[in-house]
């Protein structure tokens, strides 16, 4: 599942995401099918990818975890992307950065 929006203030959406985190996860649980008792780790981690920073939170199947990230485009859109995989984190991010 991936979840593209396009934002303008890309401050307040990332602050308003971090506190999200706290319950993120069960608010998505019905969306992405998380059991939310079975996380790998207690808090939202960082990862980069090709100069995009991910946060995400892991459950025990690789297609079931959280993962979001604000990408800019070449054109200077800016979008928030959420999904319920790394890998499909990967390949709209690319596609909006003209990779």
């Amino acid at each position: 599942l991936v979840l593209i929006v396009e934002i303008s203030d890309t401050d307040a959406v990332s602050k308003i995401l971090k506190e999200w985190e706290l319950t993120m996860p069960n608010d998505l649980k019905n969306i992405f099918d998380l059991d939310t008792t079975r996380a790998a780790s207690p808090n939202f981690l960082d990862n980069e990818r090709r100069g995009v920073k991910i946060r995400y939170k892991n459950f025990p199947l690789p297609d079931r975890s959280i993962d979001y990230s604000i990408v800019s485009s070449l054109t200077g859109r800016h979008y928030l992307i959420i999904t319920n995989s790394r890998e499909s984190m990967y390949s709209p991010a690319d596609k909006i950065r003209g990779l």
